[in-house]
């Protein structure tokens, strides 16, 4: 397996709403913090699944996000 992951010291996503922000303009109740337009994770997702990867969020210590994508490698 290959992973690839990004983390950054941002607000993170709540839990509550990380299943939605895959979803094209999905923006959360934070979107009045920085002026995305809601395509950067869904354009992620479908890139990872396109490659038959998968992508996975959690949060980055001591804050933040941390986005993983894992892919399987054929052998």
């Amino acid at each position: 397996m290959a992973m690839v992951e990004v983390r950054d010291t941002g607000p993170g996503i709540p839990a509550s709403e990380r299943a939605r922000v895959f979803e094209r303009f999905y923006r959360g109740r934070m979107e009045g913090q920085g002026k995305g337009c809601g395509l950067g994770l869904a354009i992620v997702q479908e890139i990872a699944r396109r490659h038959h990867a998968a992508v996975t969020l959690a949060d980055a210590e001591p804050q933040g996000l941390a986005v993983t994508v894992r892919f399987r490698l054929s052998g």
